[in-house]
């Protein structure tokens, strides 16, 4: 099999040539890549101009630049043109392999339970609940389930090797199959054809045509007629693929091996977007003219739908969804219902919940001022207020601040400048007080705050405005996806960490401090240094629970944190349990 190029994949009607030698497998933890093996040598092709920008790239890059010059989210991530999601499930996220001194591997569990010994040469990542392991000299290969058992045994196939999530497999009399991860042969590869995988699907030529297999070896599509006409392929998203053959798109579920729609069209269609929820695709046609427009449809829970008026294309991120349009040349962006039915407020100048609850400047010289809406209708406005940072706000609170005029005919002449109120969706004033300095509620329901007055102090609140920690001379939060944390301090000696509850975790220098979030759950690593200089790692939950100390940057991966210690790899639970260690490479 030969790496398949980036972008939609071209695949030619033709009679299928003498089978290729098996590649090497990709080492465990190497990123998968689309493969197959093309069924006539491709010529050599111009260079591609530039693409044009897509629309919804352009949606996602406006609002996460106002994301971060509000200050609402210091690092964002931006799945701009994927989901993640439902994709999860077909990678095993309750196993992994760790390696030992021999260089063997060993099947863990995310309890920290060995389920396997040190016994394979070699190990692939799970795809489907199933991988590939090698014997100890890896002379063999068979499959194993996240249960540590054999589904295949290492004799029973004198080569397997990855084919999305399922496998090709040769046996002692260099018969080929394709096989599922029980070992079940899905496919007799000496009479078809393995024309490409990804790793949630398969394309097979047989005598009948092309078929398409999801990861389990359920058939999602047969394509039996026009076969002198190619097919082609989009780039996998989140478990979604366009195949466009004979003036037909085929949207795609691999996951559930379900046809998601089809439609007729002359374009070749992509994957732009895949919202988290998995129920609303973008897709774009595929362009490699620069001066061309793409063009856009949206599938919401298998249907087209239609955009409102002047909406040229639709994006979605952190379970908001955005309509671009065009105004005097200008790109804008707007919010946009769930349901696709109608746009609102302009995203880059609200705060909002979502489509039809949010709150935007009201621009009166007199009485600058802020409108509330709520389920689409105007049901409050307060006078001598602005926005403080616009965006999404997930906690569900809005934070203002006083305006005031110098005119001696405004009615905010009066009004102190810059303190800082929060308000309800209604637009109600919370807490009965304005403050001399505060930060946006995080999603975890926590804010700092300091009143005005000369001596008064830093502290946290939570949602009902109550004071949950001690008071201090300077405070800022950090960011780690939407849940803060915070440094506080008197002096510029040490800082205290905090937890998101304002609960102190710890003091340090200020070295190197830092949070990660898995499963949605926040962990902070404290830098430390001692008189020699030396750096170290102290390792919480969000609650202040110490898990252990690393000599050098903790590396949280998707199931266990790797730490070290002296000459010594460590790794640990995210429950803290010392689950194996190995002498450093």
């Amino acid at each position: 099999m030969q790496p398949q190029p980036a972008g939609p994949a071209p695949v030619p009607p033709a009679p299928a040539p003498a089978p290729a030698p098996a590649p090497a497998p990709a080492p465990m933890g190497a990123t998968p890549t689309m493969t197959g093996t093309p069924a006539a040598a491709p010529t050599a092709a111009p260079a591609a101009a530039p693409k044009k920008k897509s629309k919804i790239g352009l949606i996602i890059g406006i609002i996460a630049g106002v994301l971060i010059l509000g200050g609402i989210i210091a690092l964002i991530a931006i799945f701009a043109l994927g989901g993640g999601g439902e994709m999860d499930d077909i990678y095993a996220t309750n196993v992994y392999f760790l390696k030992d001194d021999n260089g063997k591997y060993a099947l863990f569990n995310d309890d920290g339970e060995r389920l396997t010994e040190f016994q394979f040469g070699y190990a692939s990542r799970f795809i489907g609940g199933t991988a590939v392991v090698g014997d100890e000299e890896d002379d063999k290969r068979g499959i194993i389930n996240t249960d540590g058992k054999m589904t295949v045994d290492f004799d029973k196939y004198v080569f397997i090797s990855r084919a999305g999530g399922l496998y090709e497999a040769t046996d002692n009399s260099s018969n080929e199959y394709l096989i599922n991860g029980k070992g079940k042969v899905v496919y007799d590869m000496n009479k078809n054809r393995l024309v490409t995988s990804s790793d949630s699907f398969a394309v097979i030529a047989d005598e009948k045509g092309f078929q398409i297999l999801n990861y389990q070896g359920k058939k999602v599509l047969s394509i039996t007629e026009n076969l002198d006409k190619n097919i082609e392929l989009s780039d996998e998203e989140d478990g979604y693929v366009v195949i466009t053959h004979a003036g037909t798109n085929y949207l795609l579920n691999t996951l559930s091996a379900e046809l998601t729609y089809k439609f007729e069209s002359g374009d070749k269609y992509e994957i732009s977007q895949v919202s988290e929820d998995r129920k609303s695709i973008s897709l774009q046609t595929v362009t490699d003219d620069y001066d061309e427009d793409h063009k856009y449809k949206f599938i919401v829970d298998g249907k087209e739908q239609e955009l409102p008026s002047g909406c040229l294309a639709a994006a979605s991120l952190y379970d908001a969804w955005y309509c671009l349009k065009k105004e005097d040349d200008d790109d804008v962006i707007y919010l946009l219902s769930n349901d696709f039915s109608h746009t609102s407020a302009k995203a880059t100048d609200a705060l909002y919940v979502d489509a039809d609850n949010y709150a935007i400047n009201k621009e009166d010289s007199d009485s600058y001022g802020v409108i509330f809406y709520k389920g689409g209708a105007k049901v409050s406005e307060v006078n001598c207020r602005r926005i403080y940072s616009y965006g999404p706000v997930s906690s569900g609170i809005y934070l203002l601040r006083t305006y005031r005029t110098y005119s001696s005919n405004s009615a905010c002449k009066d009004v102190p400048y810059g303190d800082y109120e929060f308000y309800s969706v209604e637009g109600k004033k919370l807490f009965g007080k304005s403050f001399d300095a505060a930060d946006t509620f995080s999603e975890d329901g926590f804010s700092y705050v300091r009143e005005d007055g000369d001596d008064t102090k830093y502290y946290v609140i939570n949602k009902e405005g109550e004071k949950v920690s001690d008071g201090y001379k300077y405070m800022y939060s950090r960011s780690a996806d939407l849940h803060k944390f915070y440094y506080a301090y008197n002096d510029y000696k040490t800082t205290d960490v905090l937890s998101p509850a304002g609960k102190k975790i710890a003091s340090t220098s200020g070295y190197s401090t830092g949070g990660k979030v898995y499963d949605d759950k926040l962990y902070i690593y404290v830098g430390n240094r001692d008189e020699d200089y030396n750096m170290s790692y102290d390792i919480y939950t969000a609650d202040g629970a110490k898990l252990f100390i690393s000599d050098d940057y903790p590396d949280f991966t998707d199931h266990y944190i790797e730490a070290t210690e002296g000459d010594n790899i460590k790794y640990y639970t995210y429950g803290g349990k010392l689950i194996h260690q190995r002498k450093d490479d």
